[in-house]
């Protein structure tokens, strides 16, 4: 099992990853209170974004690494694609995953990084997968090992929603998850229309229906087998 020996980690063992593509007004009011988190690295993937939201950090703060990978498929987003490419620069040995919505308090991650610090075996932390929480769930952490050996997040999954779901539970295989705390997650309020602006498929159920119908297909085969996050 992996995570299975006794680490102590700190907030400088963390990379905090945000992929940003269209959303420049979020991430204005997001990374100042990302940065706050006090993590070691801060990476922001910008996914061609039209705003350029990588100009913008790069002006206005130093520590952030900024990467611009080539999309997969443009003009689209890929969440996965774009998370992978944040991953593999990452020099942290957990990888804090955020969108550019979200505004978390610092204690979300000191509980984290608490319970990795207990509970050997401890691969993951995220939320429950409630209607309350919509919109967080894809806040997570990763043990950068684990993540590692599943190959990262599906790429294939190029609708909105469920790479998430389906990293946790390939996750699941290799060791243990912590049920961290969503309420300690405010996410900024949009509509579903900009959620999904820069996907091919528009609408968000039907995409994810698609992306879940996929995933069933894939069975248990090799995640990525091309590669992943370049």
């Amino acid at each position: 099992m992996l995570g299975s020996g006794i680490n102590k980690y700190g907030l400088e063992d963390c990379s905090v990853i945000v992929t940003c593509k269209g959303r420049l007004s979020h991430l204005q009011r997001s990374l100042p209170r990302q940065l706050a988190l006090g993590a070691g690295e801060y990476i922001l993937v910008d996914y061609a974004d039209p705003e350029e939201c990588g100009r913008w950090a790069q002006k206005n703060y130093a520590n952030v690494k900024v990467v611009r990978p080539k999309a997969l498929c443009p003009p689209y987003f890929n969440a996965s694609h774009a998370r992978n490419c944040g991953a593999r620069v990452a020099e942290g040995g957990l990888l804090v995953f955020l969108d550019a919505d979200i505004l978390p308090k610092q204690v979300w991650l000191l509980q984290i990084l608490a319970a990795f610090n207990r509970q050997p075996g401890l691969v993951m932390a995220h939320g429950a997968f409630m209607r309350k929480n919509a919109g967080k769930t894809g806040s997570c952490v990763v043990l950068t090992s684990a993540f590692v050996s599943v190959r990262g997040y599906r790429e294939e999954i190029d609708r909105w929603g469920y790479e998430e779901i389906d990293l946790f539970r390939r996750l699941a295989k290799v060791g243990k998850n912590f049920r961290s705390d969503s309420g300690l997650l405010d996410c900024l309020h949009h509509s579903d229309g900009q959620r999904t602006q820069h996907y091919p498929e528009r609408d968000k159920e039907r995409g994810h229906e698609a992306m879940m119908a996929l995933v069933e297909s894939a069975g248990d085969g090799v995640v990525n087998p091309n590669g992943w996050g370049s």
